[in-house]
């Protein structure tokens, strides 16, 4: 049954043959509170939640080739930080961390939704930059 799996909802019906970019989600959230709430958090199924667990994994500053080969080769990446529309330009974010950050922690995170073909999550992020002796929240 598809409700083991994840939600059933498409988010993006009849778009198969489009480019990575035509599939990028924007941050959106129902309310204004982005703080992760891991009593709430939706529970994954294994393999999915093996997904997540590679996300958080290379948000930790653990790039691992075989973690990037999740990323399709049209992948988007943006955040506050970076946009990469290509899996060799995201790659190259991934493995420059830790030449960034001496260490980056996950504090907690929540899955808010979990659907066919999207799992989104609220993160915090803690890293220790080189460059700098003090916390700052990724």
């Amino acid at each position: 049954m598809a409700s083991q799996q994840h939600s059933g909802t498409e988010n993006f019906p009849d778009m198969a043959n489009k480019p990575g970019e035509n599939f990028e989600v924007r941050q959106t959230s129902s309310d204004d509170d982005y703080t992760p709430d891991p009593s709430k958090s939706i529970p994954l199924p294994p393999n999915r939640q093996a997904l997540v667990d590679d996300i958080l994994a290379l948000y930790g500053c653990e790039p691992t080739i075989e973690r990037v080969k999740r990323y399709t080769p049209d992948c988007v990446y943006d955040d506050q930080f970076v946009y990469a529309n290509d899996r060799y330009k995201m790659a190259g974010q991934w493995f420059a961390l830790p030449k960034l950050f001496k260490a980056s922690k996950n504090e907690r995170y929540q899955i808010v939704k979990n659907d066919r073909d999207l799992i989104q999550f609220k993160n915090e992020q803690v890293g220790n930059p080189l460059l700098s002796h003090s916390k700052h929240s990724c």
